[in-house]
């Protein structure tokens, strides 16, 4: 029997919040950031090698009288935590059999692993069993670290911890046991996006290096943990074998191990779903009322599902109801942390602020990325507001601002206070904006266009032209697609028509944006579709006698809608078709590199988007030699070709010896990305 070498508090772990609790709270204050200063202080006392940081947290609740101890199996390939009961002198496992089935050989000591500090001492509340007794971190080091901690309102934060000195590793809480079951070794794929950083350690230097993360579970006891993707799995087409013959399964896992059972089995389903929630939560955005936010607050508060990608309308921001003031409160407390995009229906009145209710809403934000300020109508402010001049939300690289209606009213003055609150803007979009405040943010070397079907053809070819001598990139992205009879018409309603200027004399990459939106109707038929965008330019030697590189690639990801997109066949076909319809003709001997998605498969179809149906190729591995060596010929000094994707590595090999039988790739220069 281990001898416990100290006295521990029994009742301080119940006092430990639970894993999304703890990383709510660091993550609210962007405790990593400022932790990394503690480096010098591990080097100063030679220490990094024995000790670490970690979020102070709990996976589950215990009993009185248990301990949490951690157990390492002899091949230090794993290590399991499980409450040890405390009873008359003895110490032993709770669950002797699941303890047993790791392995695990009895050592003669249990010492402390992990601490927390509390305004007197550190407090350990994790075990650990070990063949020696330890020796316990320096009292001037942790008086180091206590003050600096407390200086930065950490303490209740952030605690040390035991490094295990293996190598990095991953934690997680199996369904319906309590037990935290660590793996020494890389995180596995399927499971990396899925993994909340929890602990730190330090190299020599003094710099941080992340060796542990924790992937949270449902657990039947205490509270409900909060999984980081946790929400309704979507309904699925086909459903899984153990759902259409769960007799049959039943009779399987009968014959199992139970360890079999709790180890390896109870994940493969809840890995499955977990997966499928996190993309659904990244992809979808939810549109949130005061009619339809209590609820969608209480289902979430229940599943811990919470929405990336969000949009607040019908909201008064400036003068709320008692209700929505509530709504508002409720959900920025606690629906935020996960948020990376958030748009508004809201836009600061004339010669206003932006309100303090808004920048409190985004203060709680510490993951967003992106804003959006799309106010349906532009409301008239009743109390005056007026923000602080230090505010501001560094972490925030995209701002989108539009309306239904122009917002023409809108003076430079106005927009700048607005935009100044994000001072490391990347990427600024505001199609209904007036001209004169576009052109002030546009860059004289770059810029991008959304090009709307709503918006004059003119507006965009005046910008353009403004700057046509310093110009030296240009990025047109078509806002929709439409159907192909629609755009081969020419139709000015919705097509744009982009004339470049008689010469571009330094403009070196044109990209063009294509969306992804899919190519079915509302019927389930399949329908052709096409950019709504039309460029016209004479020929590459007096328009574009600089050009360099050439990109057809899809719209940003934080640009996208919810809406269904088009597979990977099709989205090839509308890029390639673009590409030979405006930029296969004539030659262009600038040109070096050249950017366009891979085709996905080894048969389809480039339609050229011409009037004349005659033109379409049909494209086996054959087929698609006529449309490199349409690529070649138009540019001669092509240095090597950029794909988007590539599919098996036997159809890699063939696009490699395709490409260079035409003379297009070079083997020491082929990049596939």
């Amino acid at each position: 029997m281990p001898v416990l070498l100290e006295t521990p508090n029994f009742e301080f772990f119940s006092q430990v919040p639970h894993l999304h609790e703890a990383v709510d709270a660091f993550e609210r204050v962007d405790a990593e950031e400022k932790i990394v200063e503690l480096g010098k202080i591990f080097v100063k006392y030679n220490c990094f090698n024995d000790f670490g940081l970690t979020i102070v947290h709990r996976h589950f609740d215990m009993d009185k009288q248990e301990i949490l101890v951690e157990s390492i199996n002899p091949k230090k390939t794993v290590a399991v935590s499980i409450p040890w009961k405390l009873e008359g002198g003895n110490h032993s496992p709770v669950d002797m059999d699941y303890w047993k089935s790791f392995g695990f050989e009895e050592k003669s000591y249990i010492v402390p692993k992990t601490w927390a500090f509390t305004s007197e001492k550190l407090e350990a509340f994790e075990f650990i069993c070990n063949d020696t007794n330890f020796i316990g971190p320096d009292e001037n080091f942790v008086k180091e670290v206590y003050e600096f901690l407390q200086d930065l309102g950490l303490l209740d934060i952030v605690g040390l911890r035991r490094l295990h000195g293996i190598g990095n590793s991953y934690e997680t809480t199996p369904e319906g046991v309590k037990a935290n079951v660590v793996k020494f070794g890389q995180v596995p794929p399927e499971l990396q996006d899925d993994m909340i950083k929890v602990a730190w350690s330090f190299n020599e230097k003094g710099e941080m290096r992340g060796d542990q993360a924790c992937i949270v579970c449902w657990s039947p006891w205490g509270n409900l943990q909060k999984s980081k993707m946790d929400f309704r799995p979507p309904t699925l087409r086909r459903p899984h074998l153990a759902v259409t013959l769960s007799e049959i399964v039943h009779e399987i896992v009968s014959f199992l191990p139970t360890i079999d059972l709790r180890s390896n089995v109870t994940h493969v389903s809840r890995g499955w779903e977990d997966a499928t929630r996190k993309q659904l939560l990244s992809r979808v955005q939810v549109d949130l009322t005061p009619k339809n936010m209590a609820g969608y607050l209480e289902l979430s508060k229940i599943r811990g599902n919470y929405h990336k990608r969000v949009f607040l309308s019908e909201f008064n921001f400036e003068n709320p109801t008692p209700e929505e003031s509530n709504l508002l409160e409720n959900f920025t407390s606690t629906a935020t942390p996960r948020i990376t995009e958030l748009r508004l229906d809201y836009c600061p009145p004339k010669q206003e602020s932006v309100h303090t209710s808004v920048l409190t809403l985004l203060a709680h934000c510490p993951r967003l990325k992106f804003v959006s300020f799309s106010p349906k109508t532009l409301r008239i402010q009743i109390i005056k507001n007026s923000h602080a001049t230090d505010v501001s939300f560094p972490k925030v690289e995209k701002f989108k601002i539009s309306s239904t209606s122009r917002l023409d009213d809108v003076n430079l003055a106005d927009f700048l206070r607005i935009v100044a609150i994000f001072p490391n803007l990347k990427t600024l979009r505001c199609p209904t904006l007036p001209q004169h405040i576009f052109e002030h943010f546009l860059s004289n070397k770059g810029m991008a266009l959304q090009v709307g079907f709503l918006t004059s053809s003119r507006n965009y070819n005046v910008i353009i032209a403004t700057f046509a001598d310093q110009l030296e990139k240009l990025r047109l992205t078509a806002e929709y697609n439409f159907p192909r009879e629609l755009v081969d018409s020419h139709d000015a309603r919705v097509l744009v028509t982009i004339t470049l200027p008689k010469v571009l004399p330094r403009l070196k990459c044109l990209a063009i944006g294509i969306p992804r939106d899919s190519s079915f109707s509302r019927e389930g038929k399949k329908r052709l579709k096409a950019p709504a965008l039309h460029l016209n330019f004479d020929g590459y030697s007096r328009q574009l006698p600089a050009l360099e590189k050439i990109v057809v690639s899809g719209r940003d990801e934080w640009d996208r809608g919810s809406q269904d997109e088009m597979e990977e066949q099709d989205f090839f076909e509308m890029c390639a078709g673009f590409l030979a319809k405006y930029f296969l003709k004539g030659e262009c001997l600038t040109l070096r590199d050249l950017k366009v998605p891979l085709h996905p498969g080894k048969k389809g179809r480039v339609e050229m988007f011409s009037k004349s149906r005659k033109c379409s190729e049909e494209l086996g591995i054959g087929g698609l030699f006529r449309f490199f060596e349409r690529i070649v010929t138009t540019f001669p000094n092509l240095g090597c070709e950029t794909f988007e994707g590539v599919g098996d590595s036997g159809e890699a090999e063939e696009w490699v010896r395709i490409g260079c039988g035409i003379g297009l790739l070079e083997k020491n220069e082929l990049k596939l990305s």
